[in-house]
This record gives C-alpha cells, structure tokens and sequence, in this order.
C-alpha cells in the first residue's frame, strides 16, 4: 500500500512519460495500479 505523497508521485511520474510499466516498476506495483491510481486522480 502506498502512501498518499507516493500515490502522488507515481501519477505525476506516469503522466510526464505515459509508461505504466516503467512507473509500475519504480514504486513495486502493477501497472494496473497505476492505470487506475491516474484515473481517480481525474476525478474531483
């Protein structure tokens, strides 16, 4: 589980390169994490 700062992180890294798999591999998650931690950052 990560932390609100790391969740944080990973969404921004993953929108400056739009690489899932990359993003996924530096904080030890799966990409679909990322897939779907990015997503509920769009929404308000």
């Amino acid at each position: 589980m990560l932390h609100k700062e790391a969740r944080e992180l990973l969404v921004e890294g993953y929108k400056s390169t739009y690489d899932a798999k990359g993003s996924a591999k530096a904080y030890s998650v799966s990409k679909w994490t990322v897939y779907r931690l990015a997503e509920q950052k769009k929404k308000p």
